[in-house]
């Protein structure tokens, strides 16, 4: 059982291989849970910062050429 204020989760063994790899390769991460907690950090941020970049897009009003090119933009960095 996870102790107070975490919760544990399943992750496929061929992930946890990987971090184990850089974990071990005397990275700034000492462990596991480190690095893991690390990335999901770093995934929900860019989350955020999608989702952000969507709702500005679409508060602002722009002729069919800068669609285009903000369109091009989000597709290009994965922000459809």
């Amino acid at each position: 059982m996870p102790r107070e204020g975490y919760t544990s989760t399943s992750i496929p063994t061929e992930l946890v291989e990987e971090v184990d790899k850089i974990v071990n390769n005397k990275s700034k991460f000492n462990s596991r849970a480190s690095f893991i907690s690390e990335a999901v950090k770093e995934k929900i941020e860019r989350y955020k910062e999608k989702k952000e970049v969507k709702q500005k897009a679409k508060e602002i009003e722009l002729n069919d050429k800068e669609k285009k090119f903000i369109q091009e933009m989000m597709k290009k960095y994965g922000l459809e």
